[in-house]
């Protein structure tokens, strides 16, 4: 009997032992898929808006205002200042030359980066790009960081681990 205790014992902790490596190399490989549709569709979404202010100017983004409120659009001067900003008012908001995105941006011609917002208390995903005049034109967009999405799913590895032992 004290055998079959162990043999029970040690197969427990080998299938529970599995689940929680699966679940967090799981749990990474959707963060980063997740990561690269999202990083394709700001991308894309950024290419549409930088073709409707070389076309319709900066009262493009003033109309668009209404329109989409997830997705945050800022224009930057190089400079750094904020020309228009979808969120705040351009006043309330620091220079921007030294954020990340931005200084890659200048160099490249595009750049990304993913960070807390001070602004709105919110990870966010920012990519930014040079415009033909200089100007970076921003997009954020909300996402979760890894922690957060390993938490908020780790209800779910505890009730599957809880009925595996059952």
């Amino acid at each position: 009997m004290k055998l079959k205790k162990k043999i029970q014992n040690s197969m427990i902790l080998v299938v529970l032992t599995s689940l929680i490596l699966t679940y967090g190399t799981m749990i990474f490989v959707v963060y980063y898929q997740t990561m690269e549709i999202l990083k394709d569709e700001i991308q894309q979404e950024a290419d549409y808006i930088e073709a409707a202010v070389s076309i319709s100017g900066v009262s493009y983004l003033e109309d668009m205002d209404e329109v989409r409120e997830n997705t945050r659009v800022t224009l930057i001067a190089d400079s750094g200042e904020v020309l228009y900003d979808s969120g705040k008012r351009e006043e309330d908001l620091e220079n921007h030359l030294d954020r990340p995105e931005i200084q890659e941006a200048l160099k490249t011609g595009s750049g990304h980066d993913v960070r807390r917002s001070e602004t709105l208390d919110q990870d966010m995903f920012y990519y930014a790009v040079k415009l033909n005049d200089g100007r970076i034109l921003r997009l954020a967009k909300t996402t979760d960081s890894v922690f957060h999405t390993l938490l908020s799913s780790f209800i779910w590895l505890g009730l599957l681990m809880l009925l595996i032992i059952l």
